[in-house]
């Protein structure tokens, strides 16, 4: 994981560097990230439904309960 474009800045706070494990740790958190978010889309499809109501001009409720986060499958 490489931020060379971001470490060159000159004014940033500190650069940002990550050790072996570390990035093997991240790597594992963005596959099991990656395949849970996969996983919802494919069974809900929320995505899909948004893109197509875009595509047709439609509003999209701010406070839909099957994307508030709540931890809870649908």
């Amino acid at each position: 994981m490489r931020f060379d474009g971001y470490n060159k800045k000159d004014e940033i706070p500190e650069p940002v560097e990550f050790n072996e494990k570390e990035e093997g740790r991240i790597n594992e958190m963005r596959e099991l990230i990656e395949k849970t978010v996969l996983n919802k889309e494919e069974t809900t499809a929320l995505y899909k439904q948004w893109l197509q109501n875009y595509i047709e001009g439609r509003n999209i409720p701010e406070d839909n309960d099957s994307v508030s986060g709540d931890g809870q499958d649908s």
